[in-house]
This record gives C-alpha cells, structure tokens and sequence, in this order.
C-alpha cells in the first residue's frame, strides 16, 4: 500500500499517523505491513469483509424518503488500533458503565436491565410499568461477562 499520496492535514486527528506521515508508534508495525501488501491484496480482503457483513445481515436501515433502504455498516479491513493509555482510559469508561447497568436503577432495585427499571418520571412508575414494548433482557445477559468486568466473580 502507497501512502505518499495520502492527505495529511495538520488541523484533523489522524488514527494511524502524525503530522507529515510519520506513523504513530503503537502503529508502526500495521503501517510496516500495509506498505509491503500490494493494493490488490487489500482490496480482495475488503471485499471478503464487505461481502460477509453483507451475507450475514449485518445492516441497518436508513430511513427517509419514500423507501427504508437497508445498507451494509460500514467496515475498514484495517484495525484500529489504540495506544495502550487510550485503551485503559476507555475500559475505565466500559468498566463504569457496565456496573451501573448491573447495579440497576437507584432505586435499589437490582435488575440489570435498564428495559426492567420502573419508568422514574411518570405516572407508569407509581403503578409500577415498566419500560414500553420490551422483553426483559436480564435472563439473557452473560453473567460472565458482568462479573469479570465488575471484578465481582
């Protein structure tokens, strides 16, 4: 892959480079790589990619006009990658989130789905409904998945 005719501008966040082409350092080795792929290669591997999500409906639906039309989310074949001190700053925020949804509302119910939480602004919640047209989730979530990322195993 080429990237002297890449367009780097000084003013927009780049993912993968710094100002004039360097490479970020937790990128050098992916950049490395990229340059020695020829463009061929890397195209027939984003068409896999695209042709995947397409065969296993992986889409959403724009709608608007007349007609809902149903597209493709979009996928690069190239990771992104993040530096190690910006991965820990989102697993921190994952981290938070995850057990507030597992702690529930507070209310001190215990649900950890926000779809079972009393309506808290309404007169649905002195009746005791619950969030309107949903199935509750809890049954469904992995408690593994709670459990390791809360730490409470």
């Amino acid at each position: 892959m080429d990237f002297s005719l890449y367009d780097f501008d000084p003013a927009i966040y780049d993912e993968m480079f710094v100002a004039e082409g360097e490479p970020r350092e937790h990128c050098r080795a992916v950049v490395e790589a990229l340059r020695e792929l020829p463009d061929d290669d890397l195209n027939t591997v984003q068409e896999r990619v695209t042709r995947s999500f397409s065969q296993e409906g992986i889409t959403f639906t724009v709608y608007g006009d007349e007609e809902a039309e149903e597209r493709i989310i979009p996928i690069d074949c190239v990771p992104r990658l993040l530096a190690l001190a910006e991965w820990r700053e989102l697993e921190a925020g994952l981290v938070q989130r995850i057990r507030t949804l597992s702690a529930g509302p507070s209310s001190g119910r215990s649900s950890r789905c926000p779809c079972c939480w009393p309506r808290s602004t309404s007169a649905g919640a002195r009746r005791g409904e619950r969030w309107a047209g949903r199935a509750c989730c809890a049954p469904t979530m992995p408690s593994r998945l709670t459990a390791a990322s809360t730490g409470s195993r």
